[in-house]
């Protein structure tokens, strides 16, 4: 599924009443413009247990005792997320695909971790990149200034 249609869902499912589907519309635009800038794939794998809920790491920084970090882990390959799962031996875990559009929306707006760490697999490389929702704050905040006075930007509210 390409982002357009990534965004057409996620609008299709918003609730009618209050504008919302603007604003659902709105951001899933801006997302999706720093997706293309930011990211390589359409869909991402992540691992949920068996309630649905992503499963989270806590991050601890190893030389500044700043604090812990929760972190959800993203994969673009279907095996990286396997040998994952496959290192979790006491919990039951599933992966699953989902759209970036999606994900990325449902991180933004349920805050449900501090950051998403996306593994760019690949057979010849690794690359590693963690997102955080004030990169996307930022993203949002771009897109809303750049389409400020046009009647898109009259879907945004107080957002960010």
């Amino acid at each position: 599924m390409d982002l357009t249609s990534q965004i057409k869902a996620l609008v299709d499912d918003a609730p009618a009443e209050d504008g919302t589907k603007q604003i659902v519309e709105n951001v899933a635009i801006a997302l999706a413009q720093w997706v293309n800038a930011n990211l390589s794939h359409s869909h991402y794998y992540l691992i949920q247990d068996g309630s649905g809920a992503w499963i989270k790491s806590t991050l601890v920084h190893r030389t500044q005792s700043v604090g812990e970090k929760a972190t959800i882990f993203i994969f673009s390959e279907s095996e990286d997320v396997a040998k994952e799962i496959d290192s979790l031996k006491d919990i039951q875990v599933f992966r699953e695909k989902m759209p970036v559009i999606e994900l990325l929306f449902r991180f933004w707006t349920l805050k449900l971790s501090d950051s998403l760490v996306v593994n760019e697999g690949g057979v010849t490389t690794r690359r590693m990149r963690e997102i955080t929702r004030s990169d996307l704050d930022a993203a949002i905040r771009q897109f809303k200034k750049k389409t400020k006075g046009t009647s898109s930007a009259k879907g945004f509210g107080n957002l960010c």
